[in-house]
């Protein structure tokens, strides 16, 4: 049975009630605030899970574009030493060229330089031989002049002498004639 209203038992077993409401109402609070922290305690902790997982992601695509700019930078450097090399072998093979030319081309002038050379030499060595046969020549008839000439005056000098001496031998004949005739008239007058 409950006790009258307002009595002290039923102000002492309403109060014991309220108590109970109250304590029951500060327990339920409770385990709404431990299940709200402990919601609240898992949405940050799922949110910090995220953002790890948001931070690692992003990491790895920084660290994905790092690379992947690193590699292409690595290609560009590589493609710009291949360039770089490309033109020094070309410099190098135009240079060869261009002294292989200089070569052939001194080659070539110093050939035709010889090739002038020997020639005047050799027009050097003709007209030396040329006027070498013309003073020969001049000489040979220099001397075939000398020749002739003394036999000239050879012949002349023979002939002198031989018309002296027929002279000579005439003039002794006509005196040995005149002698005769002498002594034949200086007998014939004994």
């Amino acid at each position: 049975m409950m006790p009258p209203v307002n009595s002290k038992r039923w102000k002492k077993l309403h109060a014991a009630r309220k108590q109970q409401e109250i304590e029951e109402a500060a327990r339920k609070k409770k385990q709404q605030d431990e299940e709200e922290a402990a919601r609240q305690q898992q949405e940050l902790e799922e949110a910090a899970r995220k953002k790890k997982q948001q931070d690692e992601e992003e990491a790895a695509r920084k660290q994905q574009e790092i690379e992947e700019a690193a590699r292409k930078k690595k290609q560009q450097d590589q493609e710009e030493e291949a360039a770089r090399l490309r033109k020094q072998q070309q410099q190098e093979a135009d240079d060869a060229a261009r002294k292989q030319q200089e070569i052939e081309e001194a080659a070539r002038k110093k050939k035709q330089q010889d090739e002038e050379e020997a020639a005047r030499k050799q027009q050097e060595r003709e007209e030396a031989a040329r006027k070498k046969q013309q003073q020969d020549e001049e000489e040979a008839a220099r001397k075939q002049q000398e020749i002739e000439e003394a036999a000239r005056k050879k012949k002349q000098q023979d002939d002198e002498e031989e018309a002296a001496r027929l002279r000579k031998q005439q003039q002794q004949e006509a005196d040995d004639a005149a002698r005769k005739q002498q002594e034949m008239e200086e007998a014939a007058c004994t």
